[in-house]
């Protein structure tokens, strides 16, 4: 059919070709002037591709769209994503989950004693969730806490923004600001309220954020006590990289993080958290109402962990019923 193409090279094609019933191949390439674009659904096939970085290059627009803040993970190649995945990969392991799951803990309820003082119905349920996945992130990313029910909004000398305000603008406007990616651009006396508002982000954003960083590396220098952080943790695994390869630059820049990489791998952990955390959460609370009987099963499993002290390591290996649900 002619129609065809242009619906699979249109956002939204799996789940159109899932209502109407077809049947979908387990790849599928589109063939354009000048670009072949393959997209892989057979998991087989996708984890082979994964496998083989060094064969399957990451394409130039995918990688322009995932550096908009700065260089990062995702965005690299070859021996710099090596570098970057040397210096990050130990990091990312438990060390932080007690403090996501404390954190967690405390937002909802916060949420719930919100939606009770109101009467105990709402419509912001998902909204609310969406509020405790990027609450959670900022804490743990950036070690700024923020109650579910509060309205931060502390906006420093030289800045339009607050800083999780500009967070919050450039992870809900990411597609906007990865295609025009100036915030000179974005800020024109042309562009529409929108866009300005994303371009001072943009730019809010990036000053906070080094300033931040600084400030961070001050607080290390002059304390030992550990900060547990992704902020923290970044900044302390390049300056312990750094040290221990001496002050051979080159050395030193095959072994450490820049600023530039700091900030950009730190927006595409929250850009990337929030956005997963809040869609299954959400999909969870929606398969939830609309199976009551599932409600029951549930709580018969959270009132009996609830009966323990508390800690993750303790708690979250017993809530398997749990785990069932997000994964479904």
């Amino acid at each position: 059919m002619l129609w065809r193409p242009l619906d699979l090279s249109t956002y939204g094609h799996e789940w159109r070709d899932y209502v109407a019933g077809r049947t979908r191949p387990p790849a599928l390439m589109l063939v354009s002037p000048g670009r072949l674009d393959l997209y892989v659904e057979d998991p087989v096939i996708a984890n082979t591709v994964l496998s083989e970085r060094k064969n399957y290059p990451m394409d130039e627009i995918s990688m322009k769209f995932l550096s908009v803040v700065g260089p990062n993970i995702l965005s690299s190649e070859g021996e710099d994503w090596q570098r970057q995945r040397r210096l990050i990969a130990p990091m990312l392991n438990e060390r932080i989950m007690e403090k996501v799951w404390s954190e967690s803990q405390r937002q909802a309820e916060d949420m719930l004693t919100s939606f009770l003082r109101d009467g105990g119905t709402t419509t912001g349920t998902v909204e609310g969730l969406k509020r405790i996945a990027f609450n959670v992130l900022q804490y743990v990313g950036y070690g700024m806490p923020q109650r579910w029910s509060e309205n931060v909004r502390e906006v420093r000398p030289g800045h339009k923004l607050a800083y999780m305000e500009a967070l919050h603008e450039l992870v809900d406007g990411f597609i906007l600001i990865a295609l025009i990616r100036s915030s000179t651009i974005l800020k024109m006396p042309f562009m529409p309220t929108i866009l300005k508002r994303k371009g001072y982000a943009l730019e809010d954003f990036l000053l906070y954020t080094k300033e931040m960083l600084e400030k961070e590396q001050k607080a290390r220098n002059e304390s030992d006590e550990p900060r547990n952080t992704l902020l923290s943790l970044l900044s302390t695994i390049s300056e312990t990289h750094a040290n221990a390869k001496g002050s051979n630059s080159l050395t030193n820049e095959k072994h450490t993080l820049s600023s530039g990489e700091i900030i950009g791998n730190l927006y595409q952990f929250t850009l990337a958290g929030f956005d997963t955390t809040a869609t299954t959460l959400s999909y969870a609370v929606t398969t939830l109402a609309a199976r009551p009987e599932w409600q029951d099963w549930i709580m018969e499993e959270v009132d009996q962990v609830r009966e323990l002290d508390g800690k993750y390591a303790e708690v979250f290996p017993r809530l398997e019923r749990c785990l069932a649900l997000m994964v479904r």
